[in-house]
């Protein structure tokens, strides 16, 4: 991707052209002061797709997962934020980023850049019901039945077939009443 300069700050954004919906990937927010002179109160803000679920960041934002006061940044220095997450539908995606320059109330924009991800449908895709509902919500002592279904878009089925398990990882289990059905 390449940058854009606006008086001389310098950003851009770098992420993935194609990814599956679940895949996580990652993107990088990177800056630069090239002006002339040193910059303060700057402030990034990353405004994510709708079908983006923020999972992590390389340095700690300061308000929710998509604001940075980076206050200070001297002629010639640069920094760079890893952003990861997953998309959880199909579809384009694009990321927002923005840096402004505070002054009291008042925010001037000095720099901003997009990137655009296609998202297509996960050629292995994996849902659970339980008791044949899919937003079930269980009480102490029900019987849970879980259904783990499957698709395989384009994918062939391995030679020895295909093999799904799954953990119950909660003390509330009845470990011992679990009986595997094959369906």
């Amino acid at each position: 991707v390449s940058p854009a300069v606006v008086n001389g700050f310098e950003i851009s954004v770098t992420a993935p052209a194609h990814a599956a919906s679940g895949e996580e990937v990652e993107i990088q927010v990177a800056y630069a002061n090239k002006t002339a002179a040193d910059l303060d109160d700057l402030v990034l803000r990353v405004a994510y797709p709708p079908a983006f679920v923020f999972s992590s960041v390389s340095v700690d934002p300061d308000i929710n997962d998509s604001v940075w006061n980076i206050g200070g940044l001297k002629k010639g220095s640069s920094d760079t934020l890893v952003i990861k997450g997953r998309f959880t539908v199909a579809g384009a995606g694009t990321f927002a980023v923005s840096v402004a320059r505070s002054a009291g109330l008042v925010k001037y924009p000095i720099a901003a850049r997009t990137a655009s991800v296609d998202v297509t449908d996960a050629p292995l895709a994996v849902s659970i019901d339980v008791n044949d509902t899919p937003d079930y919500v269980a009480h102490l002592g029900d019987t849970l039945a879980y259904t783990l279904a499957y698709t395989m878009d384009g994918l062939k089925m391995p030679r020895g077939g295909l093999t799904m398990t799954a953990d119950l990882l909660s003390p509330l289990f009845d470990i011992a009443t679990v009986v595997p059905v094959d369906g």
